[in-house]
């Protein structure tokens, strides 16, 4: 995890964050901790509740929601709108990293993604043995077969019959639920 985010339900900023990072896939690197049930400890410190009833200690450097804590970089809070603004850039950042900086998938492209044949040849073939003369680059059949070859595909036989109810056992079923 590299962030922490305070938050609270009672707060307008924190469900605006909170719903911008339900439709992010940040909320993966993000321990998400509600402030709404706290309690004050004899020593003056302020210690969270969460839900399962563990108490977890608020950084003193926590006075506002929402506030990040970046893990990462020498646990530095940020709040409010500078919280969004972390969010975006690194949204972009990872648009940017799925789609090559394009900012769009890549399209279909003839040179790339298809072909009758391989874009390459060994080296170790003479020109003779890549024409029709000769074996016709058959060493190089990747995408298709021969016209000698034969694929077998296992089917049951043909007096194999299903092991499916018949229409006639949907009939009796019906007329004795009557």
């Amino acid at each position: 995890m590299k962030f922490i985010l305070y938050y609270s339900n009672f707060c307008q900023h924190s469900k605006k964050i909170l719903l911008f990072l339900s439709r992010s896939k940040l909320k993966d690197d993000i321990h998400f901790i509600c402030i709404d049930q706290r309690e004050k400890t004899p020593n003056n410190k302020v210690n969270i509740i969460l839900p399962n009833g563990k108490r977890v200690l608020l950084p003193p450097n926590v006075t506002e929601v929402p506030a990040l804590l970046l893990l990462h970089q020498g646990n530095n809070i940020i709040v409010g709108g500078q919280i969004m603004k972390q969010f975006e850039n690194m949204n972009k950042a990872i648009d940017a990293k799925a789609t090559n900086n394009n900012m769009e998938p890549l399209a279909f492209s003839l040179d790339e993604m298809s072909g009758m044949s391989d874009t390459y040849s060994y080296l170790d073939m003479t020109s003779e043995q890549m024409t029709a003369k000769g074996n016709g680059g058959m060493r190089m059949l990747h995408d298709f077969v021969s016209l000698d070859h034969v694929d077998l595909i296992e089917t049951p036989p043909d007096d194999f019959e299903p092991n499916k109810a018949k229409e006639t056992d949907y009939t009796q079923l019906l007329n004795q639920r009557k």
